[in-house]
């Protein structure tokens, strides 16, 4: 799916740092680091924010394997996202990460604020996972959020998701089919 049909900005935005992140693990080719025993596992406080309380809660689901029900889906994540994504494919992704990596165990926190909770992580057999949690402040609840295989060095840059920083229109597109094109109502 293109980013620009993602439902909404907050999707959107956490759908381009999923990519920025990929990149950027594909550019420093990333390998399996087994787990140094002499540091103990950094964690997520749960009362530290709303992000944190959702990450938490996402981690353990998958640890515990994966198995959700549909109104946990309902208690844990927005509406726009439950209905651009789906219920039962929310609960599949989920189940489809635990099944290929619980228990996952945290290696380093690589950002964590009010919305966003950032980690690099370990799976079961030693691959490295990038895995963040993003959620929708008004309602503390799952706005996006990514398992991925990969390094994460550094946090997610700021995005800057207003209307100025629309991507510039196709060549091929007809202004008219411009949204930035249309005044709109005054």
């Amino acid at each position: 799916m293109p980013l620009h049909s993602l439902p909404n900005r907050p999707l959107r935005a956490l759908a381009a740092a999923t990519l920025a992140a990929m990149l950027l693990a594909l550019a420093l080719a990333p390998g399996t680091a087994p787990h140094g025993g002499a540091q103990p596992a950094p964690t997520i406080d749960p009362g530290s924010g709303l992000a944190a309380r959702q990450f938490v809660w996402l981690l353990d689901r998958v640890n515990a394997g994966g198995d959700l029900r549909a109104e946990e889906i309902d208690d844990h994540f927005t509406k726009r996202f439950v209905e651009a994504a789906g219920i039962d494919a929310i609960i599949a992704q989920i189940h489809e990460v635990a099944v290929a990596h619980a228990p996952v165990a945290l290696e380093t926190v690589i950002q964590q604020t009010d919305d966003l909770v950032h980690v690099q992580a370990q799976d079961r057999d030693g691959r490295l996972l990038v895995i963040a949690v993003s959620i929708e402040h008004s309602d503390g609840k799952i706005a996006g959020f990514i398992f991925q295989p990969g390094q994460a060095n550094e946090p997610f840059a700021p995005l800057d998701v207003s209307p100025v920083a629309t991507p510039a229109a196709s060549p091929a597109a007809s202004p008219a089919a411009s949204p930035a094109a249309s005044p709109g109502p005054r």
